[in-house]
């Protein structure tokens, strides 16, 4: 956990680098602080005598960061969050490497008796707006456009817009 938590650091202090940035990162930047509660739920969620205190942080990650990111979600390091308000992640979700995951995203299952999530791969980027529901795979460094509905799988290396979300171009 820590190291992914260090990853997570290093990925959004290289922007601008500095100690004093470094205090702002860790003590105010709301990005930091969603990745940090989710690391901190998913490192509890596995420990069955903790649930009292999981559950308190699930109301106070939900409190500070405006995000509701369940805490069996397995989410790969790197994770960037540049407007964490509204996030919606389930709790089969995968999210590998490097996501970067913009303002209103929401990924869960389709169906309330169906219990598939999404899965992210590495570098994709999910714009504000966008919604990925049931057992899609979304693909390398792929960018799922503003407000796109996704209803089936994406390549890599591509670009998807609209409702239902069509492939517009290869990166």
């Amino acid at each position: 956990m820590l190291n992914d938590l260090l990853f997570d650091i290093e990925r959004d202090l290289c922007r601008k680098p500095g100690f004093w940035m470094f205090l702002k990162y860790v003590f105010f930047k709301r990005s930091f602080q969603t990745v940090l509660l989710y690391r901190l739920r998913h490192l509890l969620s596995k420990k069955k005598y903790i649930n009292k205190v999981n559950i308190f942080l699930d109301w106070f990650s939900f409190f500070l960061t405006s995000c509701d990111i369940h805490a069996s979600a397995k989410i790969g390091k790197g994770m960037y969050f540049p407007h964490p308000v509204g996030v919606v992640i389930g709790k089969g979700c995968i999210i590998f490497d490097n996501v970067t995951i913009y303002q209103n995203v929401t990924l869960g299952r389709r169906s309330v008796d169906i219990p598939e999530y999404p899965t992210i791969h590495c570098g994709s980027t999910l714009c504000c707006g966008s919604v990925i529901l049931g057992k899609i795979e979304i693909g390398e460094n792929t960018i799922i456009g503003a407000n796109s509905v996704v209803t089936e799988n994406c390549e890599p290396n591509s670009t998807y817009v609209g409702v239902p979300g069509r492939k517009i171009r290869n990166a």
